[in-house]
Parts: C-alpha cells; sequence; structure tokens
C-alpha cells in the first residue's frame, strides 16, 4: 500500500476486532485500522481514503457506538498516542488532545483544583468524542466551558473553531462532520472540586447500570420527560433479546449480557420506539451512532 510508503512509521492493521474498542463489546472487524501519530499523519490518510468510495469512520473510545457483526466495508481510523496529552496555558486555560480519555482530564481536574466539569464526571469516551457529541450531565454541558476546537475537515485542511462557529446543540454539535485533534477548555479554581466530583459521580452510579456493558443513554432525553421514564411506562425495563436487554436498573441502557449481537440491539431500540410512539406520540431519537446497521 503507498500510505506505507509515505508514512514509514505509520500503524496499520488488518482484520482487527472492534468489539474491544466499544464500551458495548460488540462489532465485527475493521478489514484495515489505521492509527496515526500526528496531525500530520492523519492529514495524509484522510486525503488518501477521501479518494477511495467506500470513506472510513473515526473511532474515539466507542463509548457511544453501536457496530454491526459483520466485517465493515469502510475502513476505520484511530488516533494514536501523539492525541493523548494535556497542557496547561495561561491562567485556567487548558489544551487537551482529542484521543485523551474524558477520565484522566477529570483525574487531572482533581489534582489541580480545576472546577466545572464535575458534573460531567463518570462519562465515558475520549475528549474528541466527549466535544462532538457536546456531552452533558446534571444540567451541565461540556461546550459551557469550550474556548476553541481545533479540526481538520474532510479534504485534511486544518482548521481553528472558536465557540461561535460552532453550533453546539442537546447532546450534538456541527462537528460531527470534522475530525477533531485537540480543544481549547477554560476551567476555574474551586477548593472543593473533588466533593462536588464524587457527589455526581455518585449519583450517577445510583442510577445507571453499569454491571454489564452497553454504550450508556441508548435516546436522548424528550423535552417533558426522560426517556427512562417513557421506556419503563411502556412495561420494557428488563425485556430481552438474545444476550442483549433493556436494563432492569434504567430503561434507557441496553446491556450487553456476554455475547450480544447488534441485530438483537437493533431489535430492542425499534421495539421501545414504537411502544413509546404508540403510547405517548412521542419518536425517541437515538444518541448513540451506528455503523453500518
Amino acid at each position: 500500500m503507498r500510505l506505507l510508503e509515505d508514512l514509514p512509521k505509520f500503524t496499520v492493521r488488518q482484520g482487527v476486532s472492534l468489539k474491544n474498542f466499544t464500551s458495548f463489546k460488540i462489532g465485527g472487524e475493521a478489514r484495515s485500522f489505521f492509527f496515526p501519530y500526528s496531525v500530520s499523519q492523519l492529514r495524509t490518510v484522510i486525503r488518501k481514503l477521501s479518494t477511495t468510495r467506500e470513506g472510513f469512520y473515526i473511532l474515539g473510545r466507542g463509548s457511544n457506538l453501536l457496530i454491526n457483526d459483520s466485517p465493515l466495508r469502510k475502513p476505520v481510523i484511530k488516533l494514536g498516542r501523539g492525541f493523548d496529552y494535556i497542557s496547561k496555558l495561561e491562567g485556567n486555560l487548558l489544551e487537551v488532545g482529542a484521543a485523551t480519555s474524558f477520565s484522566k482530564l477529570l483525574a487531572y481536574c482533581l489534582k489541580e483544583k480545576l472546577g466545572g466539569l464535575e458534573r460531567l464526571g463518570g462519562i465515558p469516551g475520549s475528549v474528541g468524542g466527549v466535544v462532538v457529541m457536546n456531552a452533558s450531565s446534571f444540567g451541565g454541558e461540556f461546550s459551557s466551558f469550550v474556548e476553541e476546537v481545533e479540526v481538520l475537515d474532510k479534504e485534511g485542511e486544518e482548521k481553528v473553531l472558536k465557540k461561535k462557529e460552532i453550533d453546539f446543540r442537546y447532546r450534538d454539535s456541527s462537528l460531527k462532520k470534522m475530525f477533531v485533534t485537540k480543544v481549547k477548555i477554560k476551567l476555574f479554581p474551586k477548593e472543593n472540586v473533588e466533593e462536588r466530583f464524587y457527589y455526581f459521580l455518585s449519583q450517577r452510579l445510583k442510577k445507571q447500570d453499569w454491571s454489564f456493558p452497553s454504550a450508556g443513554s441508548i435516546f436522548k432525553n424528550p423535552s417533558f420527560k426522560p426517556a427512562a421514564f417513557l421506556i419503563e411506562s411502556c412495561g420494557l425495563k428488563g425485556k430481552g433479546k438474545g444476550d442483549v436487554q433493556v436494563s432492569p436498573k434504567h430503561a434507557n441502557f441496553i446491556i450487553n449480557r456476554g455475547g450480544g449481537k447488534a441485530k438483537d440491539v437493533v431489535y430492542l431500540i425499534e421495539l421501545i420506539k414504537e411502544k413509546v410512539y404508540k403510547k405517548w406520540n412521542v419518536l425517541l431519537e437515538e444518541e448513540i451512532i451506528r455503523w453500518e446497521i
């Protein structure tokens, strides 16, 4: 492959099982799996793969992702070590690489006594994924602290987007069409940040089901009622299909009890949509991302 000739230190694997890269522990193989370690390598890969008919996927921590059980048609890109870092700039401004785990960022904030993100404690995923999905919890949104985001567009051109140039919405953003490489966030000193973090984390653990692999919340919450309430009201809590199940603890979670298949997750998703629509006249919007299913 010419790509490997252009990048002698570049890492590419063939036939990689993707279930090991998702929190759901579900998914088939990637025929080609690329690990760029720098912006220049990522740019080269994007430009090379953009010329193909299939296109490609970019993978973060796979925490809100459902992947088909069959081998994927498109190659997969996962950011390498060069995108995993935290740098403190002037004041309380942080520059964070997109591949940095959100838990690593939170641990840094606790150590440095920087407040702002503690409401989001326990949210899985990479910082890149968190900003793209505009993660939110307990009334707080990640976008509240964003100053700017550096991205590559689908042609591999580098851009720096100020917050006002990004359309942040409820658990969504205009960044989905781009490739985030780093984020700058502005936080503030807070002495009791650790106490607040563990309070919100304990509330999350009380309500949500982390006993089995899952993708977290399957649906976005409608404006008038939480999705979990609507699903439970339809008698679907604990409903199973194969080795997957609507969580008996939190109805907006679908859990993988071992050996779960993507097709069975989709069956439960469609069943939930149908039942909730019939009872509440509301079509639930999925929060998870699907690949080829």
